[in-house]
């Protein structure tokens, strides 16, 4: 289950990016460099096997980065169970 926060920066991040949903699944914080204004998804995980650096509009980055903070960097932002968001994401 996502929180509320989680689902709005996880919204914040799918309308900045453009991500699929398996590639927002794939996001951990290291997934960003907020200093630089990107997010990197590597090629394992897009759907043209091709690895993707977008930037970022500085007002996600300003907002991202007290969500981003502290999080262990290499595990999911979003994390999905067996029957969790992503099974569900076009309900939402």
């Amino acid at each position: 289950q996502l929180s509320g926060e989680g689902r709005y920066f996880l919204y914040l991040v799918a309308f900045s990016t453009g991500f699929r949903v398996q590639e927002l699944a794939a996001l951990t914080p290291g997934s960003f460099d907020l200093d630089g204004g990107t997010v990197r998804l590597g090629g394992k995980r897009t759907k043209n096997k091709k690895g993707a650096v977008i930037p970022l509009n500085p007002g996600v980055v300003a907002q991202l980065r007290g969500y981003v903070a502290g999080k262990p960097a290499g595990v999911p932002l979003w994390p999905s169970g067996e029957w969790g968001w992503v099974k569900k994401a076009a309900m939402m």
